[in-house]
């Protein structure tokens, strides 16, 4: 019960896309909300059949058995953004004068954002020389590319996955975009779900290009 990241998905996955090849299907595009979007991307990356890669609000690109969700990078990348908004806000401040903000905390995010902006700088560095990298998704990204699978990408205006995508696949995602293999859109004000109705018809709109 509630295992969203099953070790079975991928097989899962894989199973079905070969279901509808065996039906006569000439195309087969996989659209996935949140661990949705991890399973379809992860299976086009495996080598399922697959034309096109639909990831909705993807909030880990590498997810790991008993992955902490405290401190994972995608709530480090929220908080931090919370933060910034923060520091611009007269109210939080006496917050923090008052003794009611958690300060140890901040600071540990901060520290663990830095080190991941750091370390997917150099990422992008050593994936340019054409370094081999494990867990790689700019590299991901590349052989999707180059395997001719579509890839869109479609995000909440504050859903963290934006900057995780930006981030961890560096130039790949300018470099593909321009391309034309991989499309992004943002649609400020919804949330991580697409729950407000007013939210519903850019979400098709941007399923359907």
């Amino acid at each position: 019960e509630n295992v969203v990241y099953s070790e079975h998905a991928l097989a899962d996955v894989a199973a079905a896309v070969a279901w509808v090849r065996a039906q006569g299907a000439r195309e087969v595009a996989v659209v996935g909300l949140c661990s949705g979007a991890y399973h379809g991307f992860k299976a086009a990356v495996a080598g399922s059949s697959i034309d096109t890669v639909v990831a909705i609000n993807p909030l880990t690109f590498f997810y790991e058995p008993g992955m902490p969700l405290d401190f994972a990078e995608f709530r480090v990348t929220e908080d931090a953004q919370r933060y910034t908004k923060a520091i611009r806000d007269s109210d939080k401040w006496k917050k923090v004068v008052a003794g009611k903000v958690d300060l140890r905390r901040v600071a540990r995010v901060v520290a663990a954002r830095a080190r991941s902006v750091a370390e997917h700088r150099v990422r992008d560095v050593l994936r340019r020389l054409r370094v081999p990298l494990e867990n790689d998704l700019g590299s991901e990204l590349y052989a999707l590319g180059r395997a001719h699978v579509a890839m869109r990408f479609v995000f909440a205006g504050e859903d963290p996955g934006r900057a995780l995508l930006a981030e961890q696949g560096g130039s790949a995602v300018t470099r593909l975009a321009s391309k034309g293999a991989l499309a992004i859109n943002v649609i400020e004000g919804a949330d991580h779900t697409f729950t407000p109705r007013w939210s519903h018809p850019a979400l098709e709109a941007a399923i359907a290009r």
